[in-house]
């Protein structure tokens, strides 16, 4: 047992040892801070935000003034509790003016890659505000790593101006960029948090909708819903290997009644609150619609394109896409198509019933990507958007292209048929001119070419008469 402790604590230290050259060697702007672990007072109240900061001897609450006009959100501490759990601790400069309130973090640990966490405030006073971290269980390891890429809140369009260029889409969340990874382990015998500056990608602009591909025809109206993020960065790509997006999802359902016209409902649990979702996609994988349908087509897409790629593709040309969306997608760089849902529509005498799931709150939590020949892995920050929905575009069914196709052929024929009527036309027209004017063109060609005729026989003529008064000339100096 001496052994085996001994081990231990061996291993201990130079986990400690790491944790040191880590946090100097990873970033110049290393800030080693320490605090005592925050506990709760009784089962449903916490510590008070600022008995928490004040255990940091360091601490300056000066540093941190009321500005009227920023309305940004920063993370100036964590802190673990004996309960194991995280508490975020967050510097909101406006609160006098303008209070308001985190909604979540992107935030990945040793265990977890980047995903959104809920936050929920417990503990507020001026500036400082204190949450907590959401489905959130402190690990047992003597040292535990959280990285925290961006900090979100409520938008609200008084302060805030959209990022996306959708025409229809919403912001619902505006992220803040937080770009920390803190270490947290114990040191003579006091928890010690040390943070670090850590990279991040942040999104400038974004588009957020879906494509519509009918599946063919059935008994039932059926489609596939494939969304997409598409978006530009503040990093050059050369190439997207890997991502990680967050949305929120709705179910649905409408009726369309002679009687009482549209009524909509969603699933009462759902209402209000979406499904949270994260998908991990690759740029290997693909995805497809059925196309099960009479006359039905079956697409494949690819899940990471960019976004140059996917417009000359010749399947784009058979989406139909609006030519908004169209001019939109070309100032993108990547696009992501994340996931797929059902849309059905089922009539019965006078009512017709839809259902759907509506995709919300889409953003960005983590890119995997290579640029000069080197791989990253980033958090990134990104707002939750939400798109419109009605599709930007609706794909062909075989029946579609067949239709489309013929359409040409006659398009076509047609083109071909106006070019030959009208050289008829030509024809005739000159014909017709030519006869009707026959006489007069006659007589005109006559004296025409008695002019030329005249013309001509004076410039022969020319020669012998200079001749001829060039002998007259010498004559007279003779004489």
């Amino acid at each position: 047992m001496k052994t085996k402790r001994k081990v231990n604590r061996f291993l201990w230290l130079i986990a400690v040892a790491f944790v040191s050259l880590f946090a100097l060697f990873e970033s110049v702007f290393s800030i080693p801070v320490k605090a005592e672990d925050t506990t709760t007072t009784n089962a449903n109240k916490y510590t008070p935000v600022m008995e928490d900061l004040l255990k940091d001897e360091s601490f300056d609450r000066s540093a941190y003034p009321a500005v009227a006009d920023d309305y940004s959100l920063k993370v100036i501490q964590i802190a673990e509790s004996s309960d194991k759990e995280l508490f975020i601790y967050v510097y909101q400069p406006s609160h006098d003016t303008k209070d308001l309130t985190a909604t979540a973090v992107n935030m990945s640990t040793v265990v977890s890659p980047y995903n959104i966490y809920n936050l929920t405030l417990v503990s507020t006073y001026g500036v400082f505000d204190k949450y907590k971290v959401e489905d959130l269980t402190v690990l047992d390891d003597p040292v535990r790593y959280y990285s925290i890429a961006s900090i979100f809140r409520v938008f609200d369009e008084t302060i805030d101006d959209y990022r996306n260029v959708n025409t229809v889409g919403e912001d619902e969340q505006k992220a803040f960029s937080v770009a920390q990874r803190w270490v947290v382990y114990k040191q003579d015998g006091v928890t010690t948090y040390d943070m670090v500056r850590n990279e991040v990608v942040t999104i400038t602009n974004k588009i957020v909708g879906h494509i519509e591909y009918p599946e063919g025809f059935k008994l039932y109206t059926d489609c596939c819903h494939s969304h997409f993020v598409a978006f530009t960065a503040d990093r050059n790509i050369e190439k997207l290997i890997a991502a990680r997006v967050y949305y929120g999802t709705r179910e649905k359902t409408w009726q369309y009644t002679m009687w009482n016209g549209e009524t909509t409902t969603y699933d009462p649990a759902l209402e209000y609150v979406a499904t949270p979702h994260t998908v991990y996609i690759t740029y290997t994988d693909t995805a497809q619609n059925d196309g099960d349908g009479f006359l039905g087509k079956k697409y494949t897409w690819n899940r990471i394109e960019k976004t140059s790629d996917f417009l000359a593709n010749e399947d784009t040309e058979h989406l139909n896409i609006n030519s908004g969306t169209i001019a939109d997608l070309e100032s993108m760089q990547w696009i992501l198509r994340f996931v797929e849902t059902d849309y059905t529509s089922t009539s019965s005498g006078y009512v017709t019933t839809n259902y759907s799931t509506v995709v919300s709150d889409v953003s960005i939590l983590q890119l995997t990507f290579e640029t000069d020949g080197k791989v990253y892995d980033l958090g990134v920050v990104d707002n939750m958007t939400t798109g419109s929905e009605d599709p930007v575009g609706v794909a062909d069914t075989k029946l579609d292209i067949i239709l489309d196709n013929i359409g040409d052929m006659f398009k076509n024929f047609w083109d071909q048929f106006v070019k030959i009527i009208k050289w008829v036309l030509i024809v005739v027209l000159g014909a017709v001119i030519l006869f009707t004017c026959a006489p007069w063109l006659l007589v005109l060609l006559g004296k025409l070419c008695g002019w030329i005729l005249k013309g001509v026989l004076w410039v022969i003529k020319l020669p012998f008469k200079g001749l001829a008064w060039l002998g007259k000339l010498f004559k007279k100096k003779k004489n």
